[in-house]
């Protein structure tokens, strides 16, 4: 078993090269030391995504199309069948 360095790099790259040689007991051990930054990334992703889906629901048009009653629609009025003419008015001279 290789001695863990300082370098997390090294180390992820350690805990890599186990993985693929099938030791994954073995590499947890390299990756502990900095499972913190693992699990604040994962936090961050999740987080992110929820974010994101809440800001997709809160959009202004769908918010407005949640929220508020929808417009009335009125239909156009109809023409009179009978033209009302208003009467002359006589010029009295």
């Amino acid at each position: 078993m290789p001695a863990v360095s300082d370098s997390m790099i090294e180390n992820f790259q350690t805990a890599f090269n186990m993985l693929k040689g099938g030791y994954p007991e073995m590499s947890f051990l390299f990756i502990w030391n900095a499972h913190y930054l693992i699990l604040s990334l994962l936090g961050g992703l999740i987080l992110l995504s929820l974010l994101q889906s809440m800001s997709g629901f809160m959009r202004r048009r769908r918010m407005r199309k949640d929220y508020l009653p929808p417009k009335r629609v009125d239909k156009p009025a109809q023409e009179a069948a009978v033209e009302i003419r208003e009467p002359e008015k006589s010029d009295p001279k």
